[in-house]
């Protein structure tokens, strides 16, 4: 895409303007969006005027095809035909003057600064180069060019017959600050607007696009980059913010359908919400589990999770999409394990003031799913369907059965038992499911931090809870009433499991199941 700038008449302002744009690429050199400005000539034309530096002097800005751009007291001695305004002229079509000779000796002699003659009149030139930055954003080769009268500038002087040498040399370095300065009145803004563009891109939303220009052009530009910046930043909280920088880098619409994929999937729920709800103002309510779901979304999102709905007191996370996660289990427990850790801290916090508590229980499954935008041509919803994200949410509910917090899936458990410490719990054929599938409770990560990391004495349960529960497969039902009996107490934490399983040993010793029993604990319930 050409950022050249383009000389053309407007159809809304009846003038002539400078039409330049700016493509945004990403890192495929794909182009994600375009950031344009209309400048008035006129107005660049009345900023030289404004700053002319005598009143013979001419001050004219050129491009890399010598056409002029914009200029002040050049249509003194070039007939335009615009109404006096020279820019669109070349240097060219203004050849055997004044400015194409100087501008030829200029080129000639490699010179920035020189002394000129003309019709028995010394000139001083300056050709003032656009900063570096300016042209590698928006790619103009821009030059400012000054004539000034050496009698204009140096009249004082000349009547007064004083050849001060350095008095000259501080004259002539103040023209050329003026002319420096001059420059970056016209190049500063574009340049701020797009280092704002750069960090929109990079979904950089803090603070305000500010841009110190009296250019109108310009200025509307930065409001209106503002209002991109607040108007991204607000839809991010709607959608995961990873899905919106996606769909911008590709520079797509939204459209209605997903792809099947493996993702892990994490359910959680407050135990007992219902008593907690009736206790409380909705207003207090509504801070107080906003409260709750800072404290959870925060740790999700750092362990690269995305949210897809909050559904009363429940949230509905998954990991693996819309960015591939490689270890999209590790990072589910362990999201899991923190937020059990964050809401020990917080129900502390809240007991103390005399506020409800919140429990939470988990469930976690990774299995195939369809993931994409769900809905309808006018609303769509970043999510997932299949038999997958059931299991998940069966498996949350489960753990009201077993005292736990945490229920992990067999596949979940194969992907992480290395990192992980997990507790075979049982076999369960969840509500509506005839076909069982083996549950662990999610205790610990190996080898981590102290308030994540797992005791000496969890894992010795978990090795005499396995012992036990081989025994019950293998309906050996004394010797696995004898080794559940030896873990009660042991941890009291998990003593509510231990008594279900104590309590079916002896109903299958008073009443055996049947030779082609599979060890499946069918629930009735969610």
């Amino acid at each position: 895409m050409s950022t050249s700038p383009v000389i053309r008449v407007s159809f809304f302002i009846k003038n002539l303007v400078i039409s330049t744009s700016r493509p945004f690429l990403d890192e495929n050199n794909d182009v994600w969006g375009v950031a344009s400005a209309d400048i008035d000539v006129r107005r660049i034309s009345q900023l030289l005027k404004d700053n002319i530096l005598s009143p013979g002097s001419v001050m004219f800005i050129l491009d890399d095809n010598e056409e002029v751009i914009a200029a002040s007291n050049l249509e003194r001695s070039v007939p335009t035909g615009n109404g006096g305004d020279a820019a669109g002229l070349t240097l060219k079509e203004m050849a055997n003057s004044i400015y194409a000779n100087v501008y030829q000796k200029h080129k000639n002699e490699k010179q920035d600064q020189f002394e000129f003659v003309n019709n028995e009149k010394t000139y001083v030139a300056n050709f003032t180069r656009f900063t570096t930055s300016f042209y590698d954003s928006f790619g103009k080769k821009w030059t400012l060019v000054s004539l000034v009268p050496f009698n204009e500038m140096f009249s004082v002087f000349l009547q007064s017959q004083q050849d001060n040498f350095g008095i000259y040399i501080f004259a002539f370095i103040l023209v050329l600050l003026r002319i420096i300065i001059l420059s970056r009145k016209l190049s500063e803004p574009i340049e701020e607007l797009t280092e704002e563009a750069i960090k929109i891109r990079r979904f950089q939303f803090d603070g305000e696009v500010k841009t110190d220009s009296k250019i109108k052009e310009v200025i509307t530009l930065g409001q209106t980059m503002q209002t991109m910046k607040v108007s991204l930043k607000s839809f991010t909280k709607y959608m995961p913010r990873r899905l919106v920088m996606r769909l911008l880098e590709k520079n797509q619409d939204i459209q209605l359908g997903g792809e099947s994929k493996k993702l892990t999937i994490m359910f959680t729920d407050v135990a007992g919400f219902t008593t907690v709800s009736e206790g409380m103002t909705p207003q207090a309510l509504m801070t107080h589990i906003s409260d709750y779901f800072e404290q959870l979304t925060q740790i999700i999102i750092q362990q690269n999770g995305t949210i897809d709905k909050y559904i009363g007191d429940a949230i509905m996370a998954f990991w693996g999409a819309p960015d591939e996660d490689a270890l999209r289990s590790f990072h589910a427990c362990r999201a899991a394990l923190l937020c059990q850790y964050a809401l020990e801290t917080l129900n502390s916090n809240w007991r103390s003031q005399g506020k409800p508590v919140l429990n939470t229980r988990m469930g976690i499954h990774c299995g195939e799913v369809v993931v994409g935008n769900m809905g309808s041509s006018e609303r769509m919803n970043y999510t997932l369907i299949g038999d997958s994200v059931n299991l998940s949410a069966r498996l949350e509910g489960t753990n009201k059965f077993y005292g736990t917090k945490i229920i992990v899936s067999h596949s979940v458990y194969e992907e992480v038992k290395d990192d992980f410490l997990c507790r075979t719990l049982d076999i369960v054929a969840v509500k509506g499911k005839n076909k069982g599938v083996k549950i662990y409770e999610l205790l610990g990560q190996r080898n981590a931090e102290d308030y994540l990391a797992v005791s000496a004495e969890q894992q010795d349960f978990v090795v005499a809870f396995d012992k036990a529960f081989e025994f019950y497969l293998k309906m050996n039902w004394e010797r696995a009433l004898s080794e559940f009996e030896k873990l009660l107490g042991s941890i009291p934490a998990y003593d509510e499991s231990v008594k279900s399983y104590i309590e079916r040993c002896q109903m299958y010793l008073k009443t055996p199941p049947e030779d082609d029993w599979d060890g499946v604990c069918h629930l009735t319930s969610k």
